[in-house]
């Protein structure tokens, strides 16, 4: 990762306490691919100092890519930032080790975080003996409503029973020995802005419920709806940070099965790409950013954001309280109103916080 992508958001970074990224792509100079879908490739393992000179002490892992270049991919992405001082969770060798929350404390206050997967191949999944990321099953079923041949079904989607009462008890377990727990979820589709589907709902009630006091989501590579969950936050997705590629790119280095890839997605998603940024193929809405910022004191939390914008270097930089500024936080509050989550986006400075 060129450390000139997180120049313009490290010293917000820098100011937290606790700063924690999701890493998406495997880091190796060995692996393999080892899925059947398009797999991410490689990266250099030495660029994931960028992200601890940037500010960030944890690194979640779950994710659809974790597994995309094999065992090496995990062994060495998870190498990398030990090295750097960084802490992880939500992948590793086995199961055990994926579900090992990160532990961290700061100024005498002890933080537990955990990160799950719900989307992606199978083939990303840990087991006992095989490296991959931790999970929660999503059952999908779809009804046709009206009897009419060829009509479009309703889609219901449920988190497994059985999941959800493990990472339930797992959360409780570090509720007892954590001031502050944290889950991630790797969740949602991907394309245009949307409600949450249920299970999407579900899993991130079930958390809250079992004892996290803040949830963090990502996966659609768009900013979703900031929901307040018995006054416990929830960020139904946080979008895009740094993800500048051009794997997916006319030209770039994926090839016909990625470009392929990407204008499926394109035409079915309805996402609209900007021909401007080749290193930035995503939905020029997913431009809107922020980083998320939450305040705990006292067991209550306040929740919040720094509103940033993707610029034209596919790099995150923080807006200030400016017309552009505004805008961002203007398509926040379009998608709680989108999906029916009362708040209120008060500036404090140069950041949001929500009431």
């Amino acid at each position: 990762m060129d450390e000139d992508f997180l120049a313009p958001s490290s010293p917000v970074v820098r100011s937290a306490d606790v700063a924690i990224a999701q890493i998406e792509t495997p880091y190796t100079d060995r692996g393999e691919v080892s899925v059947l879908d398009v797999a991410a490739r490689a990266a250099d393992p030495d660029e994931l100092a960028a992200f601890a000179d940037a500010g960030f002490n944890v690194a979640t892992l779950a994710g659809n890519h974790v597994f995309d270049q094999g065992h090496p991919g995990i062994r060495d992405t998870l190498d990398a930032l030990h090295r750097c001082g960084i802490v992880t969770t939500g992948s590793g060798m086995s199961i055990t080790e994926a579900r090992r929350p990160a532990l961290i404390e700061r100024k005498g206050v002890r933080f537990g975080i955990v990160a799950y997967n719900t989307v992606g191949p199978r083939e990303s999944w840990a087991g006992a003996d095989k490296p991959g990321a931790a999970y929660v099953r999503v059952l999908t079923h779809y009804e046709l409503d009206v009897a009419v041949p060829g009509g479009r079904p309703k889609t219901y989607t449920f988190c497994d029973p059985e999941d959800l009462e493990a990472m339930a008890g797992q959360l409780d377990d570090i509720r007892a020995d954590c001031d502050v727990v944290v889950a991630c979820f790797h969740k949602g589709t991907i394309g245009a802005p949307a409600v949450p589907l249920f299970y999407e709902r579900q899993v991130t009630h079930c958390a809250i419920d079992a004892g996290a006091d803040v949830v963090f989501s990502h996966h659609a590579h768009m900013l979703g709806p900031i929901e307040i969950y018995r006054s416990k936050p929830i960020f139904h997705g946080l979008g895009n940070y740094v993800t500048a590629t051009r794997l997916f790119s006319h030209g770039g280095v994926g090839g016909d099965d990625h470009i392929r890839f990407i204008e499926r997605v394109t035409r079915e998603y309805g996402v609209e790409l900007d021909p401007s940024m080749p290193s930035y193929p995503f939905d020029r809405r997913s431009r809107n950013a922020l980083i998320a910022k939450c305040t705990v004191q006292g067991g209550e939390v306040e929740a919040g954001f720094v509103p940033c914008y993707i610029d034209e270097q596919a790099r995150p930089v923080p807006t200030g309280r400016s017309e552009l500024g505004e805008r961002v936080v203007e398509f926040v509050a379009g998608l709680n109103s989108t999906a029916g989550f009362p708040a209120q986006f008060t500036w404090r400075g140069d950041e949001i916080v929500l009431a």
